[in-house]
């Protein structure tokens, strides 16, 4: 199979956690070794391959992803 679990360690795709340093992201991509890719909503990597136990949860998914932050004009 070419798919980790729907859960690694307690984490699931889209979970909004925060990192050692205080950024915050969402897990973009799961191992089945524990390591996590987390990006912002932009696509921003923020880490490749960082381990479960650095990691601390904030949110689990939802239906909506949300990151606040500064809000852009419809039309430039």
């Amino acid at each position: 199979m070419n798919q980790s679990p729907k859960y690694v360690f307690g984490f699931q795709l889209f979970d909004r956690v925060q990192m050692p340093d205080g950024r915050k992201g969402f897990i973009f991509g799961r191992r089945s070794s524990g390591s996590f890719d987390v990006r912002a909503l932009d696509n921003e990597k923020i880490s490749v391959g960082i381990s479960c136990k650095k990691l601390k949860t904030l949110e689990k998914r939802k239906t909506i992803l949300m990151e606040r932050g500064m809000r852009l004009p419809l039309y430039a």
